[in-house]
This record gives structure tokens, C-alpha cells and sequence, in this order.
């Protein structure tokens, strides 16, 4: 006598496993977004601090080496802002720094985690839809 499973017992499986993968992959596609939004707010974040930073300390905007024209690529965490296109960050000057820079968002990039991301930035005090482009002012004493 052989012992197995039948037909029915691995359909029963198959559809199992079915109804669990389409229960699973909307939740990965969702927590996908979730991750994309958490990273563009903390790249703009680490940006905004950056900047400050160096404005605090030097009296300058722009990081040693800075290549665009504004200084904003002079920064990874300004870098990966410009690339994942959320944001738009301007206002830092290279030469004749004033303290000042002004975070906006890019209206050609409407994706729900791009949403997600300026809802973030809304919330902690970065970005004012009312006050938008949103400037960010920076002070202190320079560091010698």
C-alpha cells in the first residue's frame, strides 16, 4: 500500500498558500512606500542639519568642495534629496552666505510616498505648505 497525499489534500495547499500571498503582497508593497517616505524625510532632515552645521561653525553654507552652483551638492544627505526628487532645497550660497535657505516641493513628483514624505516634514516643522517655498534660518555664533 502506498501512502501519499491525494489531488484534493494539494489543491487544499496550493490554494492556501495562494490566499496568504495575496494577503502578503499588498503589505510589502505598502511598507516599501512606508520605507521610501521615512528615508526622503531624513535625508532632508540630515540636509537641513547639515547646512546649519556648517553655517554654525564656519559661516558658511557650502561644505569644502562644494561643486553646484547653490553649494546644495556639496552635502550627501542634499545630494540624495535632489535625486529622490521630493524636495527641492535652495537658497545656499556659496559665496556671500546668509544664513538662510528655503525648502520647497517638487509638484512633478506626485507618488504617494512623496506625500507621505512632505506630510512627515509638515508634522516635525521643515516644510509649510502655507509657507511654502519654507525658509529654514540658521544662527549662532561662529566657531574659531
Amino acid at each position: 500500500m502506498r501512502h501519499g497525499f491525494t489531488m484534493i489534500e494539494l489543491i487544499f495547499v496550493i490554494v492556501i498558500l495562494g490566499i496568504l500571498s495575496a494577503i502578503a503582497l499588498p503589505q510589502l508593497s505598502a511598507t516599501r512606500d512606508d520605507a521610501k517616505s521615512a528615508k526622503a524625510y531624513q535625508n532632508l532632515a540630515t540636509c537641513i542639519s547639515d547646512i546649519g552645521s556648517r553655517y554654525t561653525a564656519a559661516g558658511k553654507e557650502v561644505a569644502n568642495g562644494g561643486t553646484a552652483a547653490d553649494g546644495s551638492d556639496s552635502y550627501k544627505s542634499c545630494k540624495a534629496v535632489k535625486n529622490q526628487g521630493c524636495f527641492v532645497i535652495a537658497g545656499v550660497q556659496s559665496s556671500s552666505p546668509d544664513g538662510n535657505i528655503t525648502v520647497d516641493v517638487n509638484s512633478s513628483n506626485s507618488s504617494q510616498w512623496c506625500a507621505d514624505a512632505k506630510a512627515k516634514a509638515q508634522k516635525q516643522g521643515d516644510y509649510d505648505s502655507a509657507n511654502a517655498p519654507t525658509p529654514n534660518s540658521f544662527g549662532g555664533l561662529k566657531v574659531e
